[in-house]
């Protein structure tokens, strides 16, 4: 069956040759479209439910609050520890799985379990909320607004913004911070009160009771129905004014003569500062699996044009923004794989020769890019350990082309034709390079069942692996022995056409439109291809014409392929010093392996004995171990300790003096980028 194939693909080269394009076509629109972020999206194992409760104490919330969720919560199938914290004003109660749980199962459960503990909680307890630890939906922008205009003008503009950034597809949340909802607040006039004859406490019932939702059902009319709809909410300051108090005969005492309405603010329980100036935060998330560049480049296009609106004194900035780091970690990255690439090139077509450079050459973007379509497929991510893996990857995926390309020169070379020469190849270096990556594949494959969050974040490493070492088996045992059959008529289409009609087009275009109306990222991307372009010609450049008229090579010896052999009939000679006539650095490796050959044992003991003391050595010499290398953080936080139950004024005037401290700092020596006080909250 093997056999068959081989024969088949060489003997159907065009379809394998569609085949190969569509590969290369598809992988790198889905490296395009595919969404990028920092971290693997791993979903952290803690659900936690938040209680709330206006005015309540620790001891009280312990008791009414807490105790009957955590009840309920502790059976769900599946929790590993349930802890509890209860505060003035609410609590929560933390649940912690296993890696690796039905997130979404466990969210159903959780509901489930709560709902049946509602009818525990006091009536004026809010509404108790589950959430899901999850890194993909933290913030990955904040968007400031500061200026000097009122308070509530600050909160309409952000109001605004916020349910224009909402209306993405792939945002998931636009939260404002520093924000004080409104209220009416009704100022009771003593005197009035007390000369009309009202209670106070019949004023407060007539408020509680006007201002509900009434649901009064429908009418069926017998020609058709309709719903009733009775106006009971409050929607205007007039509607409170208007009304009635107190009714005697035909007058009407209403609200309006009794008492003062104006709209004002709750009490502050937050302040958000930015830069020193008192300001309103939009803290943006995304969904989970969407592209988080592109999801703050479109952050950025609609605050643009609704900032249009805004008035000259509001002055908007973004803050921690995560597509910055990404940005720059991936372009890292990739520039390394792309490095990574042209160095493996460039020591294939030195050892090997252009033809066979080229062979193998292709089947690295070949393996890389339907390595990435089956991640696709899979609903993976292009990440850092992803981006890592295909680092890791460039170096083990050119054996087996290297391999098969060898053989059918060797073959080539003993006057077989182009076609046999690549089919005997692939079929007798098809058993070698299987066995060789799947003993690679072994290797790593015991990193997916990696347990703990650790795992669930390296688990991509192996899984990247092995779908990049599978696509380069195939391309190695098929598309490479099918191209290298047909490369002669491919080289001469792309000298003859395809070649030419790129570079008339290329410069129509720079000639047509100018580099002037390039947008920046397209010539960005112009230049680092160019770069690379012309890095990569210099390098084949060096080796294929530089260094072999540098070292004078002999006449007598055309290819590396013949110092080997002629090094090889030499060792295999019967002559009484083989060793001897072996010259260079083979000789030098001949001569120690011949002397390892004769001292088996000494060679074992003496590796036993190195592998002991290196270990040994490292446990009293060396660092020790830690769980991930101390890097410089890009980001610092200050967290004001205070004892005693402060108000949120006293908590925004200790804060203060610490901002004040790093506004002195930065006036002084300009360290900061940008600083944010926003975590302040009673």
């Amino acid at each position: 069956m093997k056999i068959n194939i081989i024969d088949y693909a060489i003997s159907h080269s065009r379809v394998f040759m569609g085949m190969l394009l569509f590969i290369i076509l598809s992988g790198a629109s889905t490296y395009i479209t595919i969404p990028k972020e920092s971290t693997p999206d791993v979903s952290i194992p803690i659900v936690y439910i938040s209680l709330h409760q206006n005015g309540i104490s620790a001891q009280d919330s312990e008791r009414l609050l807490v105790k009957p969720i955590e009840d309920e919560v502790k059976t769900v199938e599946g929790v590993k520890e349930v802890r509890s914290t209860a505060y003035s004003g609410g609590g929560n109660v933390l649940l912690e799985f296993d890696a690796g749980f039905d997130s979404d199962q466990a969210m159903i459960d959780i509901r489930d379990k709560v709902d049946r503990a509602k009818g525990d909680l006091p009536n004026e307890a809010d509404e108790p909320t589950v959430n899901e630890v999850n890194i993909s939906t933290f913030p990955i922008i904040s968007i400031s607004l500061s200026g000097d205009v009122p308070n509530r003008t600050l909160q309409d503009l952000a109001d605004i913004l916020q349910n224009e950034i909402e209306t993405i597809p792939s945002v998931l949340e636009a939260k404002i911070g520093g924000k004080r909802n409104e209220q009416v607040d009704i100022l009771i006039n003593q005197t009035a009160v007390e000369s009309y004859g009202i209670n106070l406490e019949s004023l407060i019932n007539i408020v509680r009771e006007n201002n509900k939702m009434v649901s009064a059902g429908g009418q069926d009319t017998g020609d058709g129905s309709f719903d009733i709809k009775v106006p009971g909410l409050y929607e205007t300051i007039e509607d409170i004014l208007n009304t009635p108090v107190k009714t005697n005969g035909d007058s009407v005492i209403t609200f309006r003569e009794v008492a003062e309405v104006k709209r004002t603010f709750e009490d502050r329980q937050s302040y958000a500062n930015v830069n020193g100036s008192n300001s309103i935060t939009i803290d943006v998330s995304k969904r989970i699996g969407e592209n988080i560049i592109n999801t703050i480049d479109e952050v950025k296009r609609v605050t643009s044009i609704t900032s249009k609106s805004f008035p000259e004194n509001v002055e908007i900035s973004f803050g921690n923004d995560q597509s910055k780091g990404i940005k720059t970690m991936l372009n890292s990255l990739q520039n390394n794989v792309i490095a990574a690439i042209i160095l493996v090139l460039i020591i294939i077509l030195g050892a090997l020769g252009v033809r066979s450079g080229l062979l193998v050459g292709i089947s690295i973007p070949g393996s890389f890019l339907s390595g990435l379509l089956v991640l696709s497929v899979m609903g993976f991510t292009i990440n850092i350990v992803v981006l890592f893996a295909l680092i890791l990857s460039v170096g083990l995926l050119v054996d087996g082309s290297i391999v098969v390309v060898e053989y059918a020169d060797r073959k080539m070379k003993e006057g077989l034709s182009v076609k046999d020469a690549f089919a005997n190849a692939s079929k007798k270096m098809s058993l070698p390079i299987i066995s060789s990556t799947a003993t690679t594949l072994a290797a790593f494959l015991p990193l997916i069942f990696w347990p703990g969050i650790a795992g669930e974040f390296m688990k991509y490493l192996p899984i990247t692996l092995i779908c990049v070492l599978i696509s380069s088996l195939f391309m190695a045992l098929l598309f490479v022995p099918v191209l290298g059959s047909i490369l002669n008529t491919v080289s001469r289409i792309l000298l003859q056409f395809i070649i030419p009609a790129l570079i008339s087009l290329i410069f129509f275009n720079l000639l047509t439109f100018g580099l002037g109306r390039l947008d920046i990222q397209n010539l960005s991307l112009f230049v680092t291809i160019v770069k690379y372009l012309l890095s990569f010609a210099l390098f084949i450049f060096v080796f294929i014409k530089i260094i072999p008229r540098v070292y004078k090579i002999s006449e007598n010896i055309n290819s590396i392929d013949q110092l080997v052999s002629t090094n090889a009939k030499i060792l295999s000679s019967d002559s009484n010093e083989p060793v001897l006539k072996v010259t260079g650095f083979i000789g030098f490796y001949a001569k120690i392996l011949n002397f390892l050959l004769y001292h088996p044992l000494k060679v074992i003991i003496s590796a036993l004995l190195v592998l002991v003391a290196i270990n040994y050595t490292y446990t009293k010499v060396g660092e020790g171990v830690e769980f991930f290398p101390d890097v410089e953080p890009d980001l610092a936080k200050i967290v004001v300790f205070a004892r005693g139950n402060l108000s949120v004024e006293e908590k925004k005037d200790y804060v203060a003096r610490v901002e004040n401290i790093i506004l002195k700092i930065q006036s002084e020596r300009q360290e900061f980028k940008k600083y944010l006080f926003i975590k302040w909250k009673c």
